[in-house]
């Protein structure tokens, strides 16, 4: 599927019997990629998405406002609200305000693996094409407890990602992921 030029290319809510599979996409010029909300098991892996480059102030703290979720106006490739058990692997983002926002994933293993944010290599040199903020961590995105100890074991694991040319590889904002994100080998 190519989804060109668009507000918004892909948007899921509510879903949890069947996982939603994005997959093999290319989402090109538009203001937003994908948004799933409220699925379980989503597997949004092989995409490439040209983000529409629209600038963002520091200061709007990367377009999330108070209740943490994001401002009507951010830009961005992929937004995983409340979205559990994901697997976000081997994509392709590039320009735009913010790569992947995550909000609120849960205890449950959402996997952030392999995707590359900013560096489009063409004629087999990379060519600079970031964001303000690639991975942006908003919410309780895993088991931590601040009164529980050794809490924090499992969660959001942001793992093996490369991060070229953006203001912020990985922002994390009023909340969590989990501690250990993997071991070498």
């Amino acid at each position: 599927m190519q989804s060109r030029g668009s507000w918004g290319g892909v948007r899921v809510s509510g879903q949890r019997t069947y996982p939603p599979k994005i997959q093999h996409n290319q989402f090109t010029n538009n203001f937003r990629g994908v948004k799933l909300t409220g699925t379980t098991g989503a597997r949004v892996i092989y995409n490439t998405f040209y983000t529409l480059d629209i600038p963002v102030d520091v200061d709007t703290h990367f377009g999330y406002t108070a209740n943490n979720t994001m401002s009507y106006d951010a830009s961005y490739a992929a937004y995983l609200d409340r979205a559990t058990n994901t697997w976000f692997e081997e994509n392709k983002i590039f320009n735009g305000m913010a790569g992947a926002y995550v909000y609120n994933t849960g205890t449950t293993g959402t996997r952030f693996y392999r995707n590359n944010f900013g560096g489009e290599v063409v004629n087999n040199v990379i060519t600079p094409r970031g964001m303000d903020a690639a991975t942006i961590v908003v919410g309780s995105n895993s088991d931590f407890s601040s009164v529980v100890p050794n809490s924090g074991q499992t969660g959001l694991e942001v793992r093996c990602n490369d991060y070229t040319d953006n203001g912020f590889a990985i922002s994390v904002f009023n909340g969590n992921m989990r501690k250990i994100q993997g071991t070498e080998g």
